[in-house]
């Protein structure tokens, strides 16, 4: 809050800041009259500010230097606020609060442990400098700070106070402009959980001989160079607010009441109120971008201002400060950062959207969107009773209190705000809302809102609010009213998501009674102030637990003398689960060195069970993925790596903090919400490198394929395909090898499709195997027979495609064989003189191969067949010479077909000699040959390519017997 405020006789301090409200709204709506009030209402542009380089803070915060507060000599100062602007609300009927249904207490403390008080001692000196205290703090996975005016306490979370020490102390020496021993208050601890750092931050300026503020006007800003906050080293900033210049606070314009907010765009949020020195006017507000990045860096921060010059509206502007950890609870990329105030023109929370230029420099403050609420009665100043006193404690009443929470939950965001009104009773009491934020629409009305009197007797103000990850909510806040034993306390309430909307069910519970009315003088006059405020947070290590902070006294004795007192405390529903985060990665199996198709079991260990929908993946170093395979509804999920060809790892890691990924599906803990997926960085303790020793090789497969025919295929026969598939590649194959054959649409039908080892399916689709094939390998061919259509086009083209075996090159995993189509024309050897080399029975002459009978039965006489000759021949001469388009070979069918496995076919127009074999005949000029190697069954189609013959011959490559059922030449 505001600042030293001596009210001694001379009035030293801020003499001329009068703290009566009546004279300070005449003296306001008299410049309104004048036309003063006019100001900025609608949309505000950024203005980039001059880089701020940091001083560099080494030392452990044990050992800073002895700097003193600024307690002025003489009486003790009250801290003042400034006036508020005149408000100008029509006049409200109160609003009945909602009736509040209690249903359960609120869950009793874990910790409940003494903080600051007026007199601990601190280095520097006191750690109290003043009234009020300005309770203020946050909670870090192993701190809690907390600030006061002017000291700043760090805590164990289990109440040790580890270090204290004076804001002036802190700054000692750094040069940082007012921020070097002129520190006055409004303090704010603020704990980054996105980057587990700490921000502490206040206001400075000089003070005149009259004991005015007078410029130049900062704010000091501390941030931790590390997670901790006592020997990790700090980066001091001091930012001059009062620069002047075109759309900036004019120089002399003190920065009061200021708060802050991270959040997930990079920026760190800012706003204060403004009143010009040394009158206290009203002066306008502003808010500022602070690049999150720089102040965590220690590098020249960028930074931008706005500042809104309207002296009526709003008043107590504050930005929304990120609840969460976990990447569901992260508000949607490009989302604004949300400016709340509460209205004083109408009963409403005026919402505000900022949005960034790059680094945080420029950008945007938009024009307000209004928000209902529940009218309220007119009333502020000091009202709030105590026992055994007269003297009232001020409400605050003015303003929104201290932080604006933003939290989502499931798809849902939403803003939690709370402020002070008179009840229906004419107590004052919280009235607290859930404001809907979702997908960047602000909706005009609250998801809820409430103004809390869960009864007709006790002031409840100094609120602050907080959500948990589930969405409960906790209001904090001071108690009072003029009958023993209230003495201004310290209480909670609040609601599960569950609850009924508009109601606080949870019943109120009591964090400290306190034991004492603030009855002490501040330069001979009451002391009235009280909070400014107070501050409710959630733990970042379960978003769960909530921690308060705020203000009592602990006796009468310490009432009396101003001796305030302040209590930490923490407690969480039970119902809320911690969010679980990733413990340990490991493998269960063995360490050692895999190759292509090896399957790998990954564990990823989280710290509490876990649900999990669809497949989310793991992505490794190798350059493969493990898929989740196992472990919903437990704290280990087992994931699948298959090892694919050309992935390698000399030690197989995950490939970064981040490469666990959700992949459309869930990981969530128990309650429904999102567990964090950051890993361990790879390598360090807890990663798949540390725990394992696993080496995926180098080596991969590459497979080719090749389809091949003979000659021409003819219309109406049948004609034959070779498929081979190679190995070519550095490795052996893994797992299954699938060729699959694609037929054009026309002209050709499979009738078998076969190959050794192969198993096909038919007439023809897919043929595949397992077997390893070695690198430089080939596995047996494949021989595919298709019948050629009698109608067949004159070309036809097909593929054959092979997959698997672990490769990943596919460039070279397709063979297309274009074939030529002839007309079949007629049996050119029918009823043709035919001769063979010796004849093995009278019923088996030569010609009975061109009988046109096909029947294969030797008994039947339909036959020819030679003895066991050395290269025994049959021929037949067509006539005259003719054009040759396939040779079709019929074998014996009731015995010794395989005599008929390998053979030669020539087609010629020179005459064959009986003497002639396949050596001399093979490579005799004008004569085609084919080499057969499959034995007809019962018949085999040759293709010719159209070759000019008279004389066919039929030839074995050995001595056998020859066997010729019967032989087609077809052509023209």
């Amino acid at each position: 809050m505001p600042m030293y405020r001596e009210l001694s006789a001379r009035a030293k301090v801020f003499s001329n800041l009068s703290r009566t409200r009546r004279l300070a709204t005449l003296v306001a709506v008299a410049l309104l009259s004048a036309g003063a009030l006019a100001g900025q209402t609608g949309s505000v542009s950024g203005v980039p500010m001059p880089a701020v380089t940091p001083v560099e803070l080494r030392i452990d915060l044990r050992n800073l230097p002895q700097v003193n507060n600024n307690l002025p000599t003489g009486p003790r100062p009250q801290l003042d606020e400034f006036p508020e602007p005149p408000r100008r609300k029509p006049t409200g009927a109160v609003a009945q609060a909602a009736i509040n249904t209690p249903l359960a207490a609120m869950p009793s403390p874990a910790q409940n442990f003494a903080g600051l008080s007026f007199n601990t001692s601190v280095t520097g000196g006191q750690a109290g400098a003043g009234w009020p205290p300005d309770t203020n703090g946050d909670v870090g996975p192993n701190h809690y700070i907390e600030a006061v005016n002017e000291a700043i306490g760090i805590y164990s979370k289990t109440g040790t106070l580890i270090t204290a020490f004076t804001e002036n102390s802190l700054f000692s020496g750094s040069g940082a402009g007012s921020c070097d021993g002129n520190s006055y208050g409004d303090t704010v601890a603020l704990h980054d959980q996105l980057a587990d750092r700490w921000f502490l931050t206040w206001f400075a300026f000089p003070v005149n001989g009259s004991g005015n503020p007078v410029s130049p006007f900062y704010e000091c800003i501390a941030v931790s160079k590390s997670s901790d906050p006592v020997a990790g080293g700090w980066w001091l900033y001091g930012l001059r607010m009062d620069p002047g210049g075109t759309g900036l606070p004019p120089v002399g314009t003190l920065n009061d009441y200021p708060k802050f907010g991270i959040w997930n765009d990079g920026c760190i949020y800012m706003s204060s109120n403004e009143f010009t020195m040394p009158s206290g006017n009203f002066a306008g507000t502003i808010a500022a971008s602070l690049n999150r990045s720089d102040l965590e860096s220690g590098a020249a921060l960028r930074w931008t201002l706005f500042y809104l010059n309207n002296t009526s509206d709003p008043f107590t502007m504050i930005p929304s400060n990120l609840l969460g950890v976990a990447a569901g609870s992260m508000p949607p990329a490009g989302t604004p950062n949300y400016f709340v105030s509460e209205s004083e023109t109408a009963f409403a929370f005026e919402v505000r959207k900022l949005t960034p230029g790059a680094n945080c420099q420029g950008g945007t403050l938009s024009t307000p969107v209004v928000v209902s609420e529940a009218s309220y009665g007119s009333t502020s100043g000091d009202i709030i009773p105590q026992p055994n006193t007269s003297n009232r404690i001020d409400s605050l009443i003015d303003r929104l209190m201290q932080r604006v929470q933003y939290r989502k939950v499931g798809s849902t965001e939403s803003l939690w705000v709370v402020h002070s009104v008179p009840s229906a009773s004419g107590t004052v009491a919280p009235q607290w809302a859930q404001l809907d934020v979702t997908g960047g629409t602000i909706a005009t009305a609250p998801v809820q809102q409430q103004i809390y009197t869960p009864d007709n007797t006790l002031y409840r103000w100094m609120g602050s609010i907080a959500a948990d990850s589930q969405g409960n909510a906790a209001l904090g806040y001071s108690t009072s009213n003029g009958a023993v034993p209230n003495f201004p306390s310290i209480a909670y309430s609040g609601r599960l998501v569950g609850d009924t909307l508009n109601q606080l069910p949870q019943s109120e519970l009591q964090l400290i009674a306190g034991a004492g009315s603030q009855t002490n003088t501040c330069g001979g006059a009451a002391c009235q102030r009280w909070g400014d405020y107070t501050s409710m947070s959630v733990d970042p290590t379960d978003d769960c637990t909530f921690w308060y902070a705020n203000e009592y006294f602990d006796s009468q004795a310490s009432g009396s003398a101003g001796i305030w007192h302040t209590r930490i405390g923490s407690f969480k529903y039970p119902t809320c689960a911690p969010i679980a985060t990733v413990t340990n990665v490991t493998s269960s199996t063995a360490n050692g060195t895999y190759g292509a198709g090896t399957l790998i079991s990954i564990q990823v260990s989280f710290s509490g069970t876990v649900t999990v929908t669809g497949t989310p993946q793991l992505a490794l170093n190798s350059g493969g993925i493990a898929s989740y395979a196992s472990g919903t509804g437990t704290s280990v999920l087992t994931f699948t790596y298959l090892v694919g060809a050309g992935q390698s790892s000399a030690h197989l890691d995950y490939s970064s903090t981040g490469a666990l990924t959700l992949n459309g599906g869930t990981i969530n803990n128990t309650g429904g919400i999102a567990a964090t997926l950051t890993l361990a960085s790879p390598g360090a303790a807890g990663s798949l490198g540390a725990n394992t020793n696993i080496v995926i090789s180098t080596v991969v497969p590459d497979l080719t394929i090749t389809k091949t025919h003979t000659g021409n295929f003819t219309q109406g026969l049948t004609g034959t395909y070779t498929i081979t598939v190679s190995n070519v590649g550095t490795g052996p194959t893994s797992g299954t090898v699938t060729v699959t054959e694609t037929l054009p649409p026309a002209g050709l039908t499979a009738t078998s499709m076969l190959g050794t080892n192969w198993t096909c399916t038919q007439p023809a689709g897919t043929c595949t195997r397992s077997s390893v094939l070695a690198s430089g390998g080939s596995y047996e061919t494949i021989t595919l027979t298709v019948s050629v259509a009698s109608n067949a086009p004159a070309s036809v083209t097909n593929t054959a495609v092979v997959s698997g075996g672990g490769e990943t090159n596919t460039s070279n995993d397709t063979a297309t064989d274009p074939t030529t189509i002839v007309a079949a024309g007629g049996n050119l050897a029918l009823n043709q003189a035919a001769t063979q080399s010796s004849t093995y029975a009278p019923y088996s002459t030569a010609g009975k191969a061109v009988d046109g009978n096909t029947d294969g039965v030797l008994s039947d006489g339909s036959v020819a067949v030679t003895n066991a000759d050395a290269n025994a021949w049959w021929e037949v001469d067509l006539g005259a010479s003719a054009t040759v388009n396939s040779v079709v070979v019929w074998n014996r069918t009731d015995c010794c077909g395989n005599r008929l496995g390998d053979y030669w076919v020539f087609v010629s127009n020179t005459p064959f000699s009986p003497s002639d074999t396949p050596t001399t005949l093979q490579n005799r000029a004008g004569t085609w040959s084919s080499h057969q190697t499959v034995a007809p069954n019962p018949s085999t189609n040759i293709a010719v390519p159209g070759a000019p013959g008279r004389y066919v011959r039929v030839q074995l490559s050995g001595t056998d017997f020859l066997q010729l059922a019967e032989v087609q030449v077809i052509g023209f």
